[in-house]
């Protein structure tokens, strides 16, 4: 594998990456606005389209109720569209 090949296959880790991490800051601004929690970034992942919380039940529960809220303030954030669903 030459050189070209390579940095090819690091620019599309990169973008991804980059879109990933876009989409979690904005679910850490939303979740901060409509259920004033302070949530690190590291208790996100994203798979697909959906972001998944990964926490205390409590806080899952929360996320339920007000998902709708959450979900058109992500949209509203993120400039690719956002997520469809949190869990």
């Amino acid at each position: 594998m030459d050189w070209k090949e390579i940095k090819t296959l690091l620019q599309k880790t990169s973008r991804h990456l980059n879109k990933n991490s876009a989409l979690k800051q904005a679910a850490v601004r939303a979740v901060e606005q409509e259920l004033k929690i302070s949530l690190p970034e590291e208790a996100l992942t994203v798979k697909g389209k959906t972001i998944v919380v990964k926490g205390h039940p409590a806080l899952k529960q929360e996320l339920v109720l007000h998902k709708a809220k959450i979900l058109k303030n992500i949209q509203r954030g993120h400039p690719h569209g956002g997520a469809l669903d949190i869990r």
